[in-house]
């Protein structure tokens, strides 16, 4: 078996996953609906939150896959009858099929109306401690995390994925020193995305590597964005907020345009934005390097960017769909530290 070969896997009776909503619309392989939950229900019902359950996929490291619809607002959870909506309809699932190296596969299914929100969802791959799921119970963040084998954990403490090797912070006295950490990649629109959406890393970095148990600022410094793909021109060079824009560089071989944010939305921690020149397809990033770039730069006042003692504490690939139909196969992903 190739690294490539998770590919073949991927046929939808190979996936087992969660769903809401009618399995009408989307076309092709599956569209927002398809790809029904083993060992459990189709979850229906669930009004404008993210459905229960984080299905993980490999064990160690093992990653956890859910649709988090977090900013759903004014919407519920139903059946899509288009733009000027007010249900929308998600679903995802995984394969059990691991790559020789550990590599992983899932996919993720959306239908969303325009609403009132712009980015309403990340349907993504958890890997590590993402802020909002500490938990000393067995539910990270109230989710049942549901195993390869259908059975839900019962692990305690919960928040973390199993066999991570994140938190990571430079070494002691050598701040922005980050070491190379990778990422592998491919990706295919199983349905031609409609409306408006990217496919993007999601890093969170914090000033200590304890889990934080919800999004207020602290213990969060950074949130930092890599995207990958994008449709309908959503987070395309120059569609982003033009008082955003810092500066062009190349990292890992390839050109970026970087976009920083202090304060966020007054929620406490900056923003960065490393926007592809063109999207990229299959391949493998070093996310150390876009860590190592962040030191190097200051604001208009002088300000530095990072202090470089930060704690990068997890890492997510996924959608934001802000309006539209998608559904996209997620595969070869792996995450792993020189």
């Amino acid at each position: 078996m190739t690294r490539r070969s998770v590919l073949s896997v991927l046929g939808a009776g190979a996936l087992a996953g969660c769903g809401g909503g009618s399995s009408g619309g989307g076309g092709g392989a599956g569209g927002a609906g398809a790809g029904r939950p083993t060992g459990g229900a189709a979850l229906r019902g669930v009004q404008g939150t993210s459905l229960p359950d984080l299905l993980q996929v490999g064990s160690a490291p093992a990653y956890w896959i859910g649709d988090d619809a977090w900013n759903a607002v004014g919407l519920r959870r139903g059946t899509y009858t288009g733009p000027g909506g007010t249900e929308f309809e998600s679903d995802y699932a995984r394969s059990a099929t691991l790559g020789p190296n550990g590599e992983v596969a899932w996919r993720s299914g959306w239908k969303w109306p325009i609403g009132i929100t712009e980015v309403k969802a990340y349907p993504s791959a958890i890997f590590g401690s993402k802020p909002g799921l500490a938990s000393d119970g067995p539910r990270p963040g109230g989710f049942n995390v549901v195993l390869p084998d259908n059975t839900v954990s019962t692990a305690r403490p919960s928040g973390t994925t199993p066999g991570s090797f994140l938190p990571v912070t430079p070494p002691a006295g050598a701040p922005g020193a980050w070491p190379d950490m990778f990422a592998s990649f491919d990706y295919a629109h199983l349905v031609a995305p409609s409306g408006r959406g990217q496919l993007t890393f999601d890093l969170w970095l914090q000033d200590s590597p304890v889990q934080a148990s919800d999004f207020d600022a602290a213990p969060i410094t950074h949130e930092i964005m890599i995207p990958l793909d994008y449709w309908g021109g959503y987070g395309a060079h120059g569609s982003r907020d033009r008082s955003w824009y810092s500066h062009d560089a190349v990292i890992d071989g390839r050109l970026w345009h970087l976009y920083f944010v202090r304060n966020l939305l007054n929620r406490g921690w900056d923003l960065v934005v490393f926007e592809p020149d063109a999207p990229l397809r299959a391949g493998t990033l070093n996310l150390g390097l876009f860590l190592q770039h962040l030191s190097t730069r200051t604001d208009p006042s002088g300000a530095p960017w990072v202090t470089g003692t930060e704690v990068l504490v997890s890492i997510e690939l996924g959608v934001e769909p802000v309006e539209g139909i998608g559904n996209l196969q997620l595969s070869n992903y792996r995450v792993w530290r020189a």
